[in-house]
């Protein structure tokens, strides 16, 4: 690391918050916004299990993340799904007849989060010093938690409250 400047460690809890939005929405909000609308509790939490499995085969993108694009393009296409799939996510009907779309926006949405982080842990690893790594550490689940924060939390309040029950989707 004595070649070029470090990263500061503070740079990651922003490249991280944007894939724990996107994990709190689909975690917190999105099951409190369906059981309100009706939904059951057990589908509610399986729309959600789908999303939350994309980190399970993460693993299996992983490798080809590290062999073709770089570092900047993945995070930026998985950055960009995530916000265009969590936009759509907002006009899906909240309606039974509409659970397939659903479970698949929500996979797709949270396999674009994975995209998110994976480039980050490299970038972490590549240009951080040694002495930082523990900070820039702390910032990534900062950012990691703050994002859930934001994305669950906050976002309960808000589409849930401004919900159209004749349109029954997310968005007003």
């Amino acid at each position: 690391m004595h070649d070029r400047e470090s990263t500061h460690p503070f740079v990651f809890f922003f490249l991280v918050l944007p894939y724990g939005i996107s994990s709190g929405f689909v975690s917190i909000t999105l099951p409190f916004v369906l059981v309100s609308a009706g939904f059951s509790v057990a589908l509610a939490a399986s729309i959600a299990a789908v999303g939350v499995a994309a980190n399970l085969w993460r693993f299996l993108w992983g490798p080809v993340a590290d062999l073709t694009l770089t570092a900047r393009r993945w995070y930026l296409l998985g950055l960009a799904t995530a916000a265009v799939t969590l936009f759509l996510l907002g006009f899906i009907p909240i309606q039974h007849n509409a659970i397939g779309l659903l479970m698949a926006v929500v996979f797709i949405s949270q396999v674009a989060g994975t995209l998110i982080v994976l480039p980050v842990g490299g970038l972490m690893a590549h240009t951080v010093a040694d002495e930082a790594k523990g900070r820039a550490a702390g910032w990534y689940q900062a950012g990691n938690l703050g994002g859930t924060g934001l994305g669950g939390g906050a976002g309960v309040g808000w589409p849930a409250i401004s919900r159209k029950k004749s349109r029954g989707a997310l968005w007003p």
